[in-house]
C-alpha cells in the first residue's frame, strides 16, 4: 500500500449500529418475543465482517430493539408507522412486544440515542479535520426472506445503498467491482437505499451502504456458519486494503 493509499484507507469510518445483541432494560418487554426478534432483527456478526486492520470502526453497543439509533428523532421516521422508530414496540413480524412509553422514550433518547450521535458525529469531524474527507461505510445485513414491512422483493447477495448527494461514483464502483471479483451477485439501492450521513458536519463527507444478504453466512435454522463469516471478512478486508 503506498502512502496515498494508506490515506485513504485512514479516512474510512466503519458504521456498525445493528450488529449488539444487547439490552440494557428489558422492562416491561415480553421476553419471548424479544428472543426471537434479535435473531431477525440483529445485523449478526457485522462487527466482525467488517473488521479491518487500520479501519476506524463505531459500533452501537446496545440492540436495536432497545434503541435504533439509525432511525430519525421526528414524525418523519417512515418505520413510526410499523412500531419500529427509534423507540419499537413490535417485532419484525408486527407482533407487540412491549408498550409505547413515551416518558421511557424521551429518556432512552437523551442516555443513549444522543449520546451515541455525538460520538459519531465528533468521530466524523475529527476524520474532515485530519484527513480533509470522512469517508463513512455504513454496514448492515438483512434476512434473505422478505419482512412484512419490506416493499421490495428482491434480495440480492450484496446491496449497495447510495446517496444522492454525498455517494460519489468512484467510490460505488470501487467497492462494487470488489465484491464482484468475488463471485458476488451486487445491486444497487435494492433492497434498501441510502446510507448513513450525519447533520451539522463542517467539510467534506462522503457515504455509502453495504448490506450483506444474511443468506452468504447464516443457515435456515439462524445457525451461523463461522467459516463463511470469515470468508466475508476476508472479501472486506481485501477491498478496504485494496489488495
Amino acid at each position: 500500500m503506498n502512502d496515498f493509499e494508506d490515506e485513504i484507507k485512514n479516512s474510512f469510518i466503519f458504521h456498525i449500529p445493528h450488529s449488539s445483541l444487547n439490552i440494557p432494560d428489558t422492562t416491561n418487554m415480553n421476553l419471548d418475543l424479544i428472543s426471537q426478534d434479535l435473531i431477525f432483527s440483529t445485523d449478526l456478526m457485522t462487527d466482525t465482517i467488517f473488521d479491518v486492520i487500520g479501519v476506524d470502526k463505531h459500533i452501537c453497543d446496545f440492540s436495536r430493539l432497545f434503541c435504533d439509533v439509525e432511525r430519525f428523532n421526528d414524525e418523519t421516521e417512515f418505520m413510526n408507522k410499523f412500531g419500529r422508530g427509534i423507540f419499537y414496540t413490535k417485532t419484525c413480524e408486527g407482533k407487540i412486544f412491549r408498550n409505547y412509553d413515551k416518558k421511557l422514550e424521551n429518556s432512552i433518547i437523551e442516555n443513549y440515542y444522543k449520546p451515541y450521535h455525538k460520538s459519531l458525529s465528533d468521530k466524523i469531524q475529527n476524520k474532515i479535520n485530519q484527513y480533509g474527507v470522512a469517508r463513512i461505510i455504513d454496514c448492515h445485513s438483512y434476512n434473505k426472506n422478505q419482512l412484512y414491512f419490506e416493499q421490495e422483493t428482491e434480495r440480492p447477495e450484496i446491496c449497495l445503498g447510495v446517496d444522492e448527494k454525498y455517494t460519489p461514483k468512484y467510490l460505488l464502483d470501487f467497492i462494487k467491482l470488489g465484491f464482484e471479483r468475488n463471485g458476488l451477485e451486487v445491486k444497487i439501492n435494492t433492497p434498501y437505499s441510502g446510507s448513513y450521513y450525519p447533520l451539522n458536519i463542517n467539510g467534506k463527507m462522503e457515504t455509502i451502504m453495504i448490506e450483506i444478504n444474511k443468506k452468504l453466512y447464516v443457515d435456515d435454522d439462524y445457525k451461523i456458519n463461522m467459516k463463511h463469516v470469515y470468508d466475508l471478512k476476508s472479501i472486506i478486508n481485501n477491498i478496504f486494503t485494496f489488495e
